[in-house]
């Protein structure tokens, strides 16, 4: 992708199409770098909207921060969780638009 910022800066900044070629590849080497969110909730790739905020209620209640407060939880095991439970709220997000 870094060759193809060159070429962008050199040659595709006035040209809509190498713009658009461009922004695309961009997307798509983004959205690959994403977690799985669907592993992450626990439901199909073919799982509906509804299924999916049903899920997200689930692992929710399950990782939200405040759920592991005291001693039973170590300081990485509440870390571990918040960093899931980031990540549940942008994978719905995600997941709930087709933009995304």
């Amino acid at each position: 992708l870094s060759h193809m910022e060159d070429l962008m800066t050199k040659w595709g900044s006035n040209n809509d199409e190498i713009r658009r070629a461009y922004e695309k590849a961009d997307f798509e080497v983004k959205k690959l770098k994403r977690p799985d969110f669907y592993a992450l909730f626990g439901v199909s790739p073919l799982a509906s909207e509804m299924e999916l905020k049903k899920a997200y209620k689930i692992q929710a209640k399950l990782l939200h921060p405040d759920r592991l407060s005291g001693s039973n939880y170590t300081d990485e095991q509440r870390k571990e969780a918040e960093t899931k439970f980031k990540l549940l709220g942008e994978g719905l997000e995600i997941l709930c638009d087709d933009f995304k």
